[in-house]
């Protein structure tokens, strides 16, 4: 679920796909999502509810709905996926991309496991592929393609300081398009690890990003179940913090 920051709102689009962990599954909502959704639009300001939408839709349906909008007035385009190891379903990604009429900006991949990665530095034209690798695990790790038609640069600097009790692969970068500057990030976080750890560490982040003053957009696999909310404290406290800091999960 990516994270998509409240300044991007506007008369104009953000294109955003995500799509399930296992390639091609369509999402079904049920009423525990339906309640968190509910609990997350509450906590947000009206007007930015009322700018967002989201749908759950096939590659079909996101076709007809893309090609009903103004093209020229698309801001951004994300794709994001759990991809569970590049090196086996690299060719389901290319097929699925093929399938979608928008040409992403950024396609932003979790899980991309630790094989032979460095074979897949080409299956997308045009893009640049940036890594970041499990160091004790062949499990995790995320990867950003980066559009070649965009400038960006690699940012450190905002990095998520990790250790043993938060476990996380990430990559920030500053991109431009037309003359507007936006921070984009992706992150990984291995399971059973400590939440409050994690969200300490990535308030930091937040913190350092804010400063920028710039737009902000974040996508990966956090591997914290949002449908706690209402009996995990520490899972309350995460999704209540995103939102303090003005950003809305997705």
């Amino acid at each position: 679920m990516p994270i998509i920051s409240l300044y991007f709102y506007s008369a104009h689009y953000v294109i955003v796909f995500a799509v399930n962990c296992r390639l091609y599954t369509k999402l079904n909502m049920s009423s525990n999502v339906s309640q968190i959704e509910s609990y997350i639009r509450s906590m947000c300001t009206a007007d930015s509810s009322q700018n967002l939408c989201t749908d759950n839709c096939t590659e079909d349906e996101f076709n007809a709905k893309f090609n009903r909008i103004n093209h020229d007035n698309i801001e951004l385009s994300a794709f994001h996926l759990n991809i569970r190891s590049l090196n086996a379903n690299n060719s389901k990604l290319v097929q699925l991309l093929n399938m979608l009429d928008v040409k992403f900006d950024v396609v932003i991949l979790s899980e991309i496991w630790k094989y032979n990665i460095q074979f897949y530095n080409n299956i997308l034209d045009n893009y640049v592929l940036l890594s970041d690798l499990p160091v004790d695990s062949s499990i995790g790790g995320v990867a950003i393609f980066v559009s070649k038609k965009l400038r960006y640069r690699l940012c450190p600097e905002f990095n998520l300081d990790t250790n043993s009790k938060c476990k996380a692969e990430n990559i920030w970068i500053e991109i431009e398009k037309f003359n507007q500057k936006l921070v984009f990030g992706g992150i990984y976080r291995h399971p059973a690890q400590s939440i409050l750890e994690f969200q300490n560490n990535l308030n930091v982040t937040l913190q350092k990003l804010s400063a920028k003053r710039l737009p902000v957009m974040v996508a990966g696999d956090i591997n914290i179940d949002l449908l706690k909310y209402s009996i995990n404290n520490e899972t309350q406290k995460y999704i209540d913090n995103i939102i303090k800091k003005k950003y809305m999960k997705l």
